[in-house]
């Protein structure tokens, strides 16, 4: 997939330790791997990616599960949106969707 829209990224969903994931800033994406999950706490390590495609355009990325990736974790919010610990901006979503924007 090369885009999210927002409408289809803030959908609940139900991630497991193991999934794939995504978590969405501004218009950056960082594809990251599930590997604890509680009820209203999900902590994931972002995978380590190589780019295949331009980096302009039509952007492709490799994500492969990385050991040594930074540890990120998100809350459940009452919207059913599960963000950062602690901050208001970023979302998670289904799925490995790396994209970097060339434009900042």
């Amino acid at each position: 997939m090369n885009a999210l829209t927002r409408v289809e990224a803030l959908q609940p969903f139900n991630p497991e330790v193991g999934d794939r994931v995504t978590y969405c800033i501004g218009s950056d994406r960082y594809a990251s791997t599930v590997v604890k999950r509680t009820k209203c706490r999900v902590t994931t390590r972002s995978d380590r990616v190589r780019q295949v495609g331009q980096y302009h355009g039509d952007q492709r990325w490799i994500a492969v599960v990385d050991p040594n990736g930074r540890m990120d974790e998100f809350t459940l919010r009452p919207d059913g949106i599960w963000r950062p610990k602690g901050r208001a901006c970023g979302y998670l979503v289904q799925g490995s969707h790396h994209h970097q924007d060339p434009s900042f």
